[in-house]
This record gives C-alpha cells, sequence and structure tokens, in this order.
C-alpha cells in the first residue's frame, strides 16, 4: 500500500513493489549527462562542429533511450496513487486514499499526492491547448476522417481526465480536513495533558497530604480538575488554596 518508487541509477529500470518500469524523463536526464561527459572528454585539440555535435548527441540519446518508456515522468519516492495520477487513473488513486495511503507522503522532488495532481494538470492543459490548435488547423485544411476521429477522441481522453481531476481533488479535500480535525484533537489532548501534569505536580507538593492529594489521584481526570476549579473540593491549607488560585484559570479552560 505505502511502496515507493527505487531504483533508476545508472540507467537501472525503477520499480515499486515487484512492478519494474523506465520513464521518459529519466532517459532524457540520461542523454542529457552523457552529452556532457563527451563534451568534458572531447580532445581539446579537435574541432566538432554543430552538425557534428548533433549527430553525436544523437546517437547518445538512442544509446540513453534504450528501452520503452512506460511513464512519461517519475521520481524516486513516488507512491501506487502518485503513478496513477502521472497516468490520469484518478479512480485508482481514490481507492488508494480509501484505504488509507498517506496523501502528505512526499518523494524525492519534495513533491506529495496533490503537488503531482497540480504537475498533472498542468500537463493537461499545455496537451488540450495542443489540441485546440490542430483544431483550428484541421478546419483550414482538408483532413481525411481518421486524423478527425483521431484528434476527437484525444480531446475526449482530456476531458475525461480533467473530469476524474475533479472528484480525486474532492477526495483530497475530504482527506486534509479529517487530517486537520485529527490534528486539532491532537493538540488539544496535548494541551490538557500539560495542564493536568501542572496540577498533579502541584498537588502532590501540598504539604497536607490528606485534603487535594487524597482526592487527586495519579492523573485526575477533567471532571476532578472543573470541580477543584470550582471550589467544590476545597483545600484547608493556605498554600493549597495558592495553588489552587494559581491553577484555576487554566483548568477551566479544559
Amino acid at each position: 500500500m505505502n511502496a515507493k518508487v527505487t531504483g533508476g541509477e545508472f540507467g537501472s529500470a525503477y520499480s515499486i513493489g515487484d512492478y519494474g518500469f523506465y520513464s521518459k524523463n529519466q532517459f532524457e536526464e540520461q542523454a542529457e549527462y552523457l552529452s556532457e561527459i563527451e563534451r568534458q572528454n572531447a580532445p581539446k585539440d579537435q574541432f566538432l562542429s554543430n552538425d557534428e555535435w548533433r549527430k553525436i548527441d544523437g546517437y547518445l540519446s538512442s544509446v540513453a533511450h534504450h528501452s520503452k518508456a512506460s511513464f512519461t515522468l517519475v521520481y524516486r519516492g513516488d507512491t501506487f496513487a502518485a503513478l496513477a495520477v502521472r497516468k490520469n487513473a484518478y479512480r485508482v488513486a481514490r481507492l488508494f486514499l480509501c484505504h488509507g495511503l498517506d496523501l502528505l507522503s512526499v518523494n524525492e522532488n519534495d513533491e506529495d499526492l496533490v503537488d503531482v495532481a497540480k504537475a498533472q494538470y498542468s500537463i493537461l492543459s499545455e496537451q488540450y491547448k495542443v489540441i485546440q490548435t490542430k483544431q483550428i488547423v484541421f478546419y483550414h485544411q482538408t483532413k481525411t476522417k481518421n486524423e478527425m476521429d483521431n484528434l476527437r477522441r484525444e480531446q475526449e481522453d482530456i476531458v475525461k481526465g480533467f473530469a476524474g481531476m475533479i472528484e480525486f481533488v474532492k477526495d483530497c479535500s475530504k482527506y486534509l480536513e479529517d487530517a486537520l480535525l485529527v490534528i486539532e484533537g491532537d493538540m488539544a489532548l496535548k494541551r490538557q495533558c500539560e495542564l493536568l501534569h501542572k496540577v498533579r505536580v502541584s498537588y502532590h507538593s501540598l504539604s497536607s497530604p490528606l485534603t487535594v492529594c487524597s482526592y487527586v489521584t495519579a492523573f485526575p481526570s477533567r471532571e476532578r480538575v472543573h470541580r477543584l476549579a470550582k471550589g467544590s473540593c476545597s483545600p484547608t491549607s493556605r498554600r493549597s488554596k495558592r495553588i489552587i488560585a494559581v491553577h484555576r484559570a487554566e483548568a477551566v479552560k479544559l
């Protein structure tokens, strides 16, 4: 469920679970690296023209693209849900969220699932702009029925991608709202425990153990603290009264 993408070094395949694959950005990075190494090690006494360098770069690119890329963009640390989003498989990504996958888990590029969705939105937007440009060109040119049908199918796929993203974003919003409620509850509980600990330490330091200390046990409950704050269990010693006065303002907030 929470497996992440690993591998990809030195031309090796990425892997997640039992699945191995390559990505287009991985090949492009490898081609760029090979090109830089070739220029650094090129003989200084020999001059190569731009056309010659283009031929060399083309050969190095073919070496780097040594297999078929299953994804356009992948980073180490991506989850199954992130890979699903990159493939516009939003129903699959939503299924992973429903089964407890961490939405805020980040990859090596410090991107969580929301960042991946934002990047995918940009990609879909660019693809839709290209489709619109092609439609304008096709309108002024004579194209075959197959070409028009292919263009229409591409447009429908992009629209479906946007529609799936809307439902996915709704699920992400619900996930974050629930996470915020949990965080607020944890913070309130932490503050309550801190105040209760203060009350406990103060009461155990009283000189008359048969007054408040006999009432407040190892860890006082909220009801007991309220009763102490309201004065329904008033201690008799002056020191006890001073300590109760100090903690009354904090205790009533619980």
